[in-house]
Order: C-alpha cells, then structure tokens, then sequence
C-alpha cells in the first residue's frame, strides 16, 4: 500500500513538473510574440529611386503623349504594429523631355508628387513582408515647349500601390513598389501617373 501512494505521489509530481514546463514553454512563446509586436514598430525614414511614367491617351485624337521620368522620392511613415503603418510620400524627377508619340521631344518638364497612404501590412516570413498603400496623392506636371511656352497639369485623386520589402537588420530595409499616383480623364485625355520605386528604409 505505501509503494501504491509513493507511486502515486511521483506520477503526481512528475505530470505537474510536465504541466509547469509546457506552461512556459507557451508563456515564452507568447512574451516572444508581444515583443516582436513591440520592436516591429515605430518612426520609419526612406529614400528610393523612381521610375515615373506620365501617359496621356487624347480622346478622339490620334497624338499620345508619353512622357517617362527618372527622380527620386522620400518616403515617413509610422508603423503601429507588424501589420498596418501610415505613410507619407514626396517624388521629384529631373528634368526630362516631354515626348509626343511618333515626334522628336518638344518640350521639357518636371513632375511632382505627394501622397498620404494607409499602409496594410501582410507578413510573408521573418524578415520577408508584403504591403498595399491606400491613399490620396497629389500631382503636378509643368514644364516648357521649344518656343518657351509653358504647360502645366495638377490634378489629385486617389492613389494606390503593392510592394515588397525586405529586413537587412531589425532597422535597416529594402523595398521595391509600384504605384498609381493619378488615374483619370481631365480635359479629354487619359491621364496615368504611376511609378515603380527601389529603395531603402530605416525604422527608428
């Protein structure tokens, strides 16, 4: 009968030691979570190259006027938790030439852009997350025709955009993205503004 209770008491003692184990395994697991929820967030700065595109479709009219853009822009932003972030952007190019379809260019011009974006967040990995920006952007277009003449176009809209970044460090990130600044039919033509933007961000 003691051998009983003794067996007892050491099945007991073992299935509880077993029980407090798996409980803090689990509580690891969970303050590791929380604090990943904790670092992966904050004050974020970054700079990217911009391949920006202003494409111009004249309705009832055969000219298209394409005009493509090398600048760079400047991204701020606030990341809440690992998966949503609000960002606001800034692009300039350089001055390029202002091209019409099929024409020598006739013109150089300059675009802008500044845009206010939710950030959705979808983490892939560790280190690997995907990302939509929701938005508002507004963008001007001026520049000069080879009589000196000037033209000019500044509209604003919704703006939207997809894109991957990639943690080097806990602070330092690249990005890659493409996004639609402007996207409508003033003045009867069919107007995009888009981009597609490499870069480099550093989470404070």
């Amino acid at each position: 009968m003691k051998n009983t209770c003794l067996s007892l008491i050491t099945i007991i003692t073992l299935s509880n030691f077993a029980f407090a184990e798996q409980n803090a395994v689990i509580m690891q697991a969970i303050a590791e979570e929380n604090s990943y929820d904790e670092v992966d967030a904050g004050l974020y700065l970054g700079v990217a190259y911009t391949h920006l595109s202003h494409d111009a479709d004249a309705i009832d009219r055969t000219t298209v006027s394409e005009m493509d853009y090398s600048g760079v822009s400047l991204q701020v932003g606030y990341k809440f938790n690992p998966y949503i972030a609000v960002e606001g952007r800034y692009g300039m190019t350089f001055n390029d030439p202002w091209q019409v379809k099929g024409l020598d260019p006739v013109g150089d011009s300059d675009i802008s852009v500044l845009g206010v974006y939710i950030k959705p967040i979808f983490p892939i990995g560790p280190e690997f997350d995907l990302y939509m920006l929701l938005g508002y952007a507004a963008t001007e277009v001026k520049g000069e025709f080879s009589d000196n003449k000037s033209f000019s176009f500044d509209e604003s809209g919704f703006s939207w955009g997809v894109g991957g970044v990639y943690d080097l460090t806990d602070s330092v990130s690249v990005f890659i993205d493409y996004t639609v600044f402007y996207d409508d039919t003033p003045a009867n033509y069919d107007s995009v503004v888009d981009s597609f933007n490499f870069g480099v961000s550093y989470q404070f």
